[in-house]
């Protein structure tokens, strides 16, 4: 007998006052990640209302825009917005088995299909619960497998996320500070290294260094569609991307490939979403081709580290080609 999720799980209806909850307990949907990645720490929780309540061992998916498939196996107790689904299981399921079959490209594919609106497309309720779920002899086992290789995932996620914490850290230290190494190994500026006032700064900056714009030590591409109609999806030609469409934690988020590209940026370059939201980042993984909405950005020293922290850094990044830096190269 065919099986749909309402005989699986139901809906969390439960809900309890805003002052249950805080940044590290509250989920919205800005705070789930695209991809199966997880969460982020909240930067907004509402100051009045009540929220769902979710238990340890919840399933949470973002029922706004499904396509970015978020979804979080809840690891602790807390609170959400009305647009995340809180999927709590029956006792004739394992909830990592679960988790594990709503984690799938099908589950999400799904939801889109019933979803409504098109600009910001809402997963229909009901049409998510009718979602066909497939019975395993051994489901117990499967979703153990499963959580254990999830779990590694999110650690190696944490790694990453330590790592570039880190790589912030040395940056300010470098170029926000000015306490790099001097010639002793001892930060520059706080062992009284000289620094001479730029006007165009309006600050000090260290001896030798000067103030310049982005491309005067970088080269910037921007990027240009290739018909559509050479679109697809089965890894024909170049790998595509195009701009940034959510404040996920990376993008792109989803592969296209094109038989005719038109732009192209190199492996290492930095991909700069040049549409809304304007400023996200990221490398650019092998040689590929870059949309409207995206440009490409090489340093000119072969410094791209230093350049994508720069740029990082950056607060005003609509106009982040004309902002002024100061440079030590």
């Amino acid at each position: 007998m065919n099986k749909v999720l309402k005989d699986y799980a139901y809906y969390v209806t439960e809900t309890l006052p805003n002052w249950h909850f805080n940044s590290k307990n509250y989920i919205g949907v800005d705070n789930l990640l695209p991809n199966r990645q997880g969460i982020k720490e909240s930067e907004y929780v509402p100051s009045e209302g009540n929220f769902i309540s979710f238990r340890k061992g919840d399933i949470l998916v973002g029922n706004i825009r499904p396509y970015f498939k978020k979804i979080w196996f809840a690891e602790f107790d807390g609170g959400c917005s009305p647009d995340v689904l809180c999927i709590r299981c029956k006792d004739n399921i394992p909830a990592p088995y679960l988790f594990s079959y709503l984690s799938q490209d099908s589950f999400f594919n799904y939801a889109m299909v019933g979803a409504k609106g098109s600009k910001m497309p809402r997963g229909d309720r009901e049409h998510i619960m009718n979602f066909p779920i497939k019975e395993q002899k051994n489901m117990e086992l499967l979703g153990t497998i499963f959580q254990d290789i999830y779990k590694k995932i999110q650690n190696n996620n944490k790694q990453i996320q330590t790592l570039e914490s880190l790589a912030k850290t040395i940056y300010d230290y470098w170029f926000v500070q000015f306490d790099f190494p001097n010639e002793d190994g001892k930060p520059y500026k706080s062992s009284g290294g000289k620094m001479v006032w730029n006007e165009e700064l309006k600050r000090e900056i260290p001896e030798g260094w000067k103030a310049g714009v982005l491309s005067d030590i970088a080269d910037i591409k921007m990027g240009q569609s290739p018909k559509g109609e050479s679109y697809n999806q089965d890894k024909k030609g170049a790998t595509f991307f195009q701009g940034c469409s959510d404040f996920g934690y990376r993008f792109p988020y989803e592969t296209t490939y094109t038989i005719a590209p038109t732009r192209i940026a190199q492996e290492n370059d930095i991909l700069l979403s040049v549409r809304a939201p304007v400023g996200t980042l990221n490398i650019a993984l092998c040689e590929c081709c870059i949309g409207r909405g995206l440009s490409a950005i090489r340093h000119k020293e072969n410094c791209q580290s230093y350049l994508y922290y720069l740029l990082n850094n950056t607060n005003k990044k609509f106009n982040i080609i004309n902002s002024t830096f100061a440079f030590g190269f």
